[in-house]
């Protein structure tokens, strides 16, 4: 035996690292592509940044330390995984976002602040 080794028999062996973990700023279209594939995440997080965890089995995505998508991890190639929670949540924020849109405009023309851009030209 080498001197100095003896201590190495109490060290217990360290299980490799699996997968792959990455942050990035979740785009408009609120997927996030591990291995050319897309996951949906919660849209309330468009435009934040996120922390993507990719095992063997799931792929987990957190921001601030909330998870805002988990999905099985799919292994076949060019796959979009969508969770229908997300589609829901995002049609939601379509449609106020567009009531809002409307309301204000309603609003810019009752006080004439608002200028058709048709007129313009």
């Amino acid at each position: 035996m080498l001197p100095g080794w003896g201590s190495c028999r109490r060290c217990r062996p360290v299980p490799p690292t699996v997968g792959t973990s990455s942050r990035i700023r979740l785009g408009r279209d609120s997927y996030v592509r591990v291995a050319v594939k897309g996951y949906s995440v919660d849209p309330a997080v468009i435009g934040r940044f996120v922390d993507v965890h990719a095992g063997l089995d799931r792929v987990v995505v957190t921001c601030v330390g909330m998870e805002v998508g988990s999905h099985q991890r799919s292994w076949d190639r060019w796959q979009t995984i969508t969770d229908a929670t997300h589609v829901a949540k995002a049609a939601l924020m379509r449609e106020k976002f567009g009531a809002t849109h409307r309301l204000d405009e309603w609003a810019a023309r009752r006080c004439g602040k608002y200028r058709d851009s048709a007129a313009l030209n």
